[in-house]
């Protein structure tokens, strides 16, 4: 058993899986009280005031899906400029990248303002105005995350995640019996605050708001592509939660969410934590063509999380019928569902590593992901239309061809990496 773990812990190099270990732990400590938080706050919150803070989540949503793609291009293409040495072009790209970053989250939080002045209900007004300046303050912490993680300073990227996810929880656990939902609003601007003043004084100014229109288009060309594949999984997304309320009823869909819920925990502590670390190497080894070794990182570490993935499934079963029985009754009927989901899991491990060798410079097919979601999407709509021409439409039959939407996805990610990348860089 030792002799295997060392195995997988060779596989990283010391700093590789120190970062690892230290986003996945980040990730497992905070899971549990922000859980805990969620309780209590639907505890303190009446319905109609929790539908109103939800549909606000709407504005938070912007944090991802209101974006150019500016962050994830300093990521690709800044590394990339790193690596070889081009510490001109860094320059260049993060000045014009985050200034382009800084522009559109001013705008946003001018444009959901402006949105406030529409609603004759102070609460609404309110919530819209405080949502607005989270969305300003999130944005500003993603530039700080996004510079931590360009420099590999995942240890205090870590710290700085830890700090806001128990800052946040224990505090709106505090106050919500006595500010009910404005609680929730206002604690995650102050640790946002109090994070960014902290980050910027440990960095120091690491860019200057400067912005060439040509060197911002071409940051452009590079970020929009990126950003449309974030839209199209976003489609495929809302696709699953509107198929299942439109046919199969709320009741379904929150048998749905609770197996989804179990399932972005283990996506969440696991696959991101793990990317945002590893995802960077693949760039540094494709910028210095050292295609054997990406190719092997890509391999080897998808094949880990996938057996790791199924010892999840394995113990699954076991998991939720202890938690389930003994302090969830009423989610019962959600056991086999969620233990029939899980099977996503390693489908979307398939893809994980993969993505960063097709959206690399080295490969650049941007527009790949955005066109193989829609398809899935829309294959999953065809799937449920025959179904439910078929009187076939259940939940269990939705999960299996939601599944094998996942699959056709997710495995024609493999096949186009072995087309695009392996025979011509590997096999050759």
């Amino acid at each position: 058993m030792m002799s295997y773990l060392n195995k997988i812990t060779n596989k990283f190099n010391n700093k590789s899986f120190n970062d690892v270990i230290a986003m996945v732990g980040t990730q497992i400590l905070i899971n549990p009280i922000q859980m805990i938080k969620s309780f209590i706050v639907v505890k303190y919150i009446n319905p109609e005031i929790y539908g109103i803070l939800k549909s606000a989540e709407l504005i938070k949503m912007l944090n991802k899906f209101g974006s150019l793609g500016f962050k994830p291009t300093i990521i690709r293409n800044a590394l990339t400029a790193k690596s070889i040495g081009d510490d001109v072009e860094v320059i260049k790209i993060k000045n014009n990248g985050y200034s382009g970053e800084l522009l559109l989250s001013f705008l946003l939080f001018i444009v959901g303002i402006l949105s406030s002045l529409f609603f004759k209900d102070n609460t609404i007004s309110i919530i819209i105005i405080l949502s607005s300046i989270g969305l300003f303050t999130a944005k500003l912490f993603g530039i700080i995350q996004t510079e931590l993680q360009l420099n590999k300073s995942f240890s205090k990227l870590s710290q700085l995640i830890l700090f806001q996810g128990f800052f946040n929880s224990i505090f709106v656990i505090c106050l919500v019996p006595f500010i009910n939902i404005y609680a929730v609003l206002i604690v995650p601007i102050v640790s946002s605050l109090i994070i960014i003043i902290y980050a910027y004084n440990m960095i120091g100014r690491f860019f200057s708001f400067k912005i060439n229109w040509i060197d911002l288009k071409e940051i452009l060309k590079v970020g929009f592509p990126l950003t449309f594949g974030t839209l199209a999984f976003g489609f495929f997304r809302y696709t699953e939660r509107i198929l299942i309320v439109s046919y199969l009823g709320l009741v379904a869909t929150g048998l749905f969410g609770f197996a989804d819920m179990v399932i972005s925990i283990f996506i969440t502590i696991f696959l991101g934590s793990v990317l945002k670390v590893r995802g960077l190497e693949i760039y540094n080894l494709l910028a210095k063509s050292n295609y054997v070794e990406a190719h092997k990182i890509v391999i080897k570490e998808t094949s880990i999380l996938i057996l790791i993935s199924f010892g999840f499934i394995a113990l699954l079963p076991f998991i939720l019928n202890f938690i389930v029985l003994n302090f969830l009754p009423k989610w019962e009927d959600a056991i086999n569902i969620t233990i029939l989901f899980s099977f996503i899991i390693p489908i979307k491990l398939i893809s994980s590593y993969i993505a960063f060798v097709i959206k690399s410079p080295t490969i650049n097919k941007l527009n790949f992901e955005p066109i193989i979601q829609l398809i899935g999407g829309i294959l999953l709509i065809v799937s449920c239309l025959i179904l439910n021409m078929y009187n076939l439409l259940n939940l269990k039959n939705f999960i299996i061809v939601d599944i094998a939407a996942y699959g056709f996805v997710h495995f024609s990610y493999l096949i186009y990496y072995y087309k695009t990348f392996y025979f011509r860089f590997i096999r050759n």
